[in-house]
């Protein structure tokens, strides 16, 4: 027979093994005219708490507008996402928004550090990712900004936080015009109806504040660019900061290029200078030939060639592109080790320089492939 007021657990009391149930340790974070935000312990973990301000505690509107945005949270389930959990009577706050306690920074705060080029631009597109979600669930967030975007402590991941003036076309609050004026399209300063292009626009704004580089610049103009121009969605402006990450990746390759035959030229130059003897002109020339038969050889076990011959479109291009090329080095290397006893210093610069250059004239063609898709994709 089971006892009134107990479980068939035990668990559901008000506490246990002494963590308690109820919310302790209740530490105002932040405030403002309508909200307050505090962190607080439940069964010896933080919770992040939302609540209103005694003043509007009582207003419809408010009390509306609070589970709005957990109705709105309830729905995503996303890594760059702050989760929410229920909606709760609070001592002290009244009715609480409660959810995941993030610990970490505000981008804004997190941008003032010593940080590479290359996590900033992971951290844009983690961002990017998330707004696309939040969109292809019907939702518009309408006030992205650094001080809504967390970066956590441990790992440093996005955590997209804030749904306050969150809407979506379900919902009948709030249909006005709002956001933080600094991040905010012009049109949604006013106009009441949510568009996925205002949250792009913010986007445009804060990568720009982001510093992720000149390559990026274009795409952040056309995030900020007037709504009949700008980026209709998400997975355009995403599909867009993929191929500048790759037209970076492809001038790298050329620049490295560029500086590799400069320094075989400069050391054949000086090694030819400086030797003169060796091996008869015959066997030089057969050398050199038989290394281009293993440049050919190599080349055709790494199938850039087949790669390049059938891919559609650079978005499809092998993520492990730039190393695959970069490995001609490796190649011509392999090849001169295997004749290093046999030739002085002079004929091997000889030698080298001659190989090289052949292997090196497959990256020409494989460039000149890449820049002929990049133009035909307007890139």
């Amino acid at each position: 027979m089971q006892i009134e007021g107990s479980s068939a657990s035990g668990y559901l009391t008000d506490s246990f093994e002494g963590i308690d149930r109820v919310f302790t340790d209740v530490q105002i974070v932040s405030t403002s005219a309508t909200n307050i935000v505090a962190k607080a312990k439940r069964y010896g973990r933080w919770w992040m708490l939302k609540a209103l301000q005694p003043e509007v505690r009582e207003q419809s509107a408010f009390q509306l507008r609070l589970r709005k945005e957990m109705e709105i949270l309830i729905q995503l389930q996303h890594p760059n996402i702050v989760t929410a959990v229920e909606m709760e009577q609070v001592d002290g706050l009244g009715e609480c928004l409660v959810m995941e306690y993030v610990d970490g920074d505000t981008l804004a705060n997190w941008l003032r550090g010593n940080i590479s080029r290359s996590e900033r631009r992971r951290i844009a597109e983690e961002l990017t990712d998330a707004v696309g979600y939040i969109h292809s669930k019907g939702i518009v967030h309408r006030d992205l900004k650094p001080e809504n975007i967390l970066i956590t402590h441990n790992g440093n991941y996005v955590k997209l936080i804030d749904f306050g003036l969150a809407d979506t076309d379900c919902h009948a609050v709030l249909k006005q015009p709002a956001g933080t004026l600094q991040y905010m399209s012009p049109e949604q300063a006013v106009v009441a109806e949510a568009d996925v292009r205002n949250d792009i626009y913010s986007l445009g704004v804060i990568f720009g504040q982001m510093d992720l580089g000149g390559a990026y610049q274009t795409v952040i103009s056309r995030c900020m660019a007037p709504a009949d121009r700008r980026f209709s969605q998400v997975a355009e402006l995403k599909h867009a900061m993929k191929k500048t990450r790759w037209r970076g990746a492809v001038i790298g390759l050329s620049i490295l290029v560029c500086f590799v035959f400069l320094m075989l030229g400069v050391l054949g130059w000086q090694a030819w200078q400086t030797h003169h003897k060796g091996l008869t002109r015959q066997q030089v020339s057969e050398t050199i030939e038989r290394g281009h038969v293993y440049i050919d050889e190599a080349v055709d076990k790494l199938g850039i060639n087949q790669h390049l011959d059938t891919l559609s479109s650079l978005m499809y291009l092998w993520s492990d592109f730039g190393t695959k090329c970069a490995s001609i080095n490796t190649i011509v290397d392999s090849f001169m080790e295997s004749c290093a006893e046999e030739f002085t210093e002079a004929e091997l610069a000889e030698i080298q320089t001659e190989v090289a250059t052949y292997g090196f004239s497959y990256l020409e063609q494989w460039n000149k492939h890449i820049e002929e898709m990049r133009k035909k994709e307007g890139i």
